[in-house]
């Protein structure tokens, strides 16, 4: 670190994320950090378990070789369908995760957004799995609960912007050329 001193850089721990975030001011509350984490999880689990039982499918498939296959062409794009909107909800997951860490009110709104689809789509498929139904809609209902908790609200409340989208710098308000620049 003496390197950065030599350059009037501040020295600064680069694996302590309090220290990290002190520097621009904001810390990350308890249940946004929660939140995030449940939000991997949502992400990564269904991928995970998805490997594992197409892999005990495929060691299974030796006993079922015999037994005659006709797929239907509905069913297939049906779960091509489900596969392709499994990857967008993954990748959703995974960006407002990132997100929550800014702390701005943009990313709490896209996550709040973004958990009801996931606790509509779970409830859709109640009937065919109904212990599945119940740990995405416990999942998503639980990252609802921790960004609505007042340390929660206080963080983003804290990052919004004064009078919302009117208030931000606008570079058509300029009045000469080196006012926002």
């Amino acid at each position: 670190m003496s390197g950065a001193r030599e350059l009037g850089v501040p020295a600064m721990e680069p694996f302590k994320e309090e220290s990290a975030s002190a520097a621009v001011g904001t810390v990350m509350p308890g249940p946004v950090r929660t939140a995030r984490i449940v939000m991997w999880v949502q992400a990564g689990a269904p991928w995970v378990l998805g490997i594992l039982f197409g892999v005990i499918a495929a060691a299974n498939r030796s006993t079922t070789r015999n037994r005659p296959r006709t797929p239907a062409r509905g069913a297939m794009a049906l779960g091509f369908l489900f596969l392709l909107v499994g990857i967008v909800l993954t990748i959703l997951l995974l960006v407002y995760a990132s997100k929550l860490k800014s702390l701005l009110p943009s990313a709490r709104t896209g996550t709040t957004v973004l958990e009801i689809v996931l606790i509509v789509l779970a409830l859709v498929q109640v009937a065919r799995n109904p212990v599945g139904t119940l740990i995405g809609v416990a999942l998503a209902g639980w990252v609802l609960y921790l960004l609505n908790t007042g340390d929660a609200k206080a963080a983003f409340a804290a990052n919004a912007v004064p009078g919302g989208l009117a208030g931000r710098a606008d570079i058509r308000d300029a009045r000469r050329p080196g006012d926002f620049g």
